[in-house]
């Protein structure tokens, strides 16, 4: 019963957020601070969601999100939740990139909007790429950051692994020699999983790993790029979970702990 109570809850908050982030968004372009929209909209949504979820965070070296220059911001993709953690971390001027579809979703869709979001055809490869040259021109001309979850997918994983990466968000590391900041998400299955109709609360642990600088690399080095952060995260990631969960040989477990890129 409590699981369905609060993933009722949790997707009344959604729902919610995507309205009022809607008027947020409208305030903020109205003043010329767009690209603030989605640090005030993330920072609501993480105390609501604290609050009606029975979910807290600890967050580990939350002054490396203070940026001073353009970044690519990456994060684990674990379940629905992710917006709520996402939120707690959101830092101040960073827009986010989401799958095409998104911006067809009502109210959803029109906050990313107005929030300066980016919004990519993964299916279009070529497209993909000529729209990661453009963002990096953007990033460099407004002096904005860019929030990515590089997995591509949801992994609702239980066993402490991240999927593989897509190549995206490290072409556009490359391109503009942009430094990657990634930030690690412990796995939420002793607090809340679809896949085992739990949604118990608790405490998550938020840690913040060091820039990985890319000066001096070339787009041919992505795939270097991409082992490494993948090793840095997935080392992280075991680091501040609990242990993995003993339903996931029951269940299968969606994610596969090696970093094999995907297009």
């Amino acid at each position: 019963m409590r699981y369905y109570l609060r993933s009722a809850l949790m997707a009344a908050l959604l729902l919610g957020m995507s309205v009022n982030g809607v008027l947020i968004a409208l305030v903020c372009n109205l003043r010329g601070k767009a690209e603030m929209t989605n640090y005030y909209v993330g920072r609501t949504c993480a105390f609501l969601g604290s609050y009606l979820l029975g979910v807290e965070y600890d967050v580990i070296n939350e002054h490396l999100l203070e940026l001073s220059h353009p970044a690519v911001v990456i994060c684990n993709h674990q379940a629905t939740l992710d917006v709520v953690s996402m939120g707690r971390i959101m830092p101040k001027g960073v827009v986010v990139m989401g799958k095409k579809s998104l911006r067809w979703v009502p109210f959803l869709g029109q906050f990313m909007l107005l929030g300066g979001a980016v919004f990519i055809d993964r299916k279009d490869r070529k497209g993909a790429l000529e729209t990661m040259a453009y963002v990096s021109r953007i990033l460099r001309a407004e002096k904005k950051s860019i929030f990515i979850f590089p997995e591509g997918t949801r992994s609702r994983q239980l066993t402490n692994d991240l999927l593989p990466f897509k190549k995206g968000a490290f072409y556009l590391a490359l391109e503009g020699q942009y430094p990657i900041v990634p930030i690690v998400v412990s796995t939420y299955h002793q607090v809340y999983s679809s896949r085992l109709r739990l949604f118990e609360g608790g405490k998550l642990v938020i840690k913040v790993l060091d820039p990985i600088p890319t000066k001096g690399r070339a787009p041919a080095d992505v795939n270097d790029l991409i082992d490494e952060v993948h090793a840095a995260m997935s080392k992280a990631l075991r680091e501040i979970s609990g242990p993995p969960s003993p339903e996931a040989r029951l269940v299968g477990s969606a994610a596969r702990p090696d970093a094999v890129k995907q297009e």
